[in-house]
């Protein structure tokens, strides 16, 4: 597996604009550039985050790529799997959200506090949008829906304080407009 903290990766939080950023953070920067360029401007791009791991489901890696350009929320996704008789399969998928389907966002900042001193700890954010992902029936006349909720994490031992930061700016960003 060309791994996540191996393999050359680098911490992208330095670099302030996406192709430099993503281009040191990812394993597959070229497909997540070509996919984002296609549905938006990177030159209007006002704040982002970047995430790679390992997949959940397979030896390989999950990536992924969330930014706004003001009006959407614009995120891409590249996995790992293993495909009919154990091949390698790599999937890339990008996802487009106008900023005023996010109905509700929760930027949650964790500090750790150490005699006088506080020192940033965690960063989470939630969105969550009008977008139904899916519902059941609880009666014959009633249905329950479940909407399209998003989740963005970075800690101190998950990316660091760069990337922490970074998460704090892409989460106010998106909250300007929500």
């Amino acid at each position: 597996m060309r791994g996540v903290e191996g393999d050359g990766y680098q911490d992208w939080a330095p670099y302030p604009d996406l192709t430099n950023a993503a281009t040191v953070g990812l394993r597959d920067p070229k497909v997540a550039l070509d996919a984002l360029r296609a549905v938006v401007d990177i030159s209007e791009v006002s704040a982002f985050v970047l995430d790679r791991e390992p997949a959940e489901q397979s030896e390989g890696l999950w990536q992924e790529v969330a930014l706004t350009d003001g009006r959407r929320l614009v995120m891409w996704h590249g996995e790992d799997k293993t495909g009919l008789l154990g091949s390698s399969e790599f999937t890339s998928s990008i996802r487009v959200i106008p900023l005023g389907a996010i109905t509700d966002r929760q930027l949650k900042t964790t500090y750790q506090q150490l005699g006088t001193e506080r020192s940033l700890l965690a960063v989470e954010l939630w969105l969550s949008t009008v977008t139904p992902e899916k519902s059941r029936a609880v009666s014959i006349s009633e249905t329950e829906w479940e909407v399209q909720d998003f989740y963005f994490a970075k800690s101190i031992v998950d990316g660091g304080l760069a990337q922490m930061e970074r998460l704090l700016q892409f989460g106010r960003a998106v909250a300007q407009r929500v």
